[in-house]
């Protein structure tokens, strides 16, 4: 279980409610005599809680705390992918794998200390890492022509994911070239909904020169948070997802990194025309 985090907030109301759900996996697998990986901010509340201090004995920790079984060193974002420092059964280990957003370091963690149970070798889970394939449409780094890049994201989002994958974009950024975000924002945040898209807002003032805003509408607190933060960017607005591509297929140059972050809601929101 690698997070408990505001996904699907709008419909399980509070975070305590989305840990009591995602912990009835680990109750059903204690319960079939099974072991359970979890990552250490997922017991910061009392219905997981409750379930790992009766169950010590059948959970591997992954944090940063020294108390953790695998502890988390440091995680850092390059060029070229992720690098993790762990230390697992009093052995320290650098994990390397060429995927996008921090993320994903407690992601990596998680993985090695999964496999490390299930009984393979430190040395073979590291070389595995360092082969894993991009995951699809998430923080999926891709060439464009001309020396750009682009960073598909279309399959997200949460805030954390949004906010990792603006993080990315200084360090993937051009020598002269423009750092663009094409987004609807996110959904199913119910009552959080302006209060993170401020905050998402105010972190793409710092790191897009354009945004391409779709539907903007329904993010009205990312548009001005915006605004605020960077008067010297540009934000453009859009009905739809192909009116944003459109503009950018006619206005993208050279070394550009464009970020499209989730087209999910240009379709989860408007009525179907059949």
């Amino acid at each position: 279980i690698i997070a408990i985090g505001q996904a699907h907030y709008e419909r399980f109301k509070t975070l305590d409610t989305v840990a009591a759900a995602k912990y009835e996996l680990a109750q059903d697998t204690l319960s079939r005599g099974g072991h359970v990986t979890v990552h250490a901010q997922t017991l910061e509340f009392a219905a997981s809680r409750k379930i790992y201090e009766a169950h010590k004995d059948h959970f591997t920790v992954v944090g940063e705390a020294a108390a953790s079984d695998l502890v988390i060193s440091s995680v850092t974002q390059t060029k070229d992918g992720l690098i993790v420092e762990i230390t697992w059964k009093g052995q320290d280990c650098t994990l390397k794998a060429p995927l996008y957003g921090v993320q994903h370091g407690g992601n990596i963690a998680l993985a090695f200390a999964c496999a490390a149970e299930l009984g393979l070798a430190p040395e073979d889970i590291i070389i595995a890492l360092s082969r894993c394939p991009q995951i699809t449409h998430r923080l999926e780094v891709k060439p464009y022509p001309e020396d750009g890049l682009l960073i598909d994201d279309a399959f997200n989002s949460n805030p954390k994911g949004f906010a990792a994958a603006l993080e990315l974009l200084p360090v993937l950024k051009r020598e002269g070239g423009r750092t663009i975000l094409i987004t609807p924002g996110m959904v199913e945040l119910g009552e959080a909904h302006d209060a993170e898209h401020t905050k998402i807002g105010e972190l793409a003032a710092k790191t897009c020169t354009i945004v391409l805003a779709v539907a903007a509408e329904r993010i009205p607190t990312f548009v001005s948070a915006y605004r605020a933060g960077a008067p010297e960017g540009q934000i453009l607005t859009f009905a739809h997802f192909k009116d944003a591509e459109a503009w950018l297929g006619a206005n993208r140059k050279p070394g550009d990194v464009v970020l499209i972050e989730n087209d999910l809601p240009d379709l989860y929101e408007r009525i179907p025309q059949l």
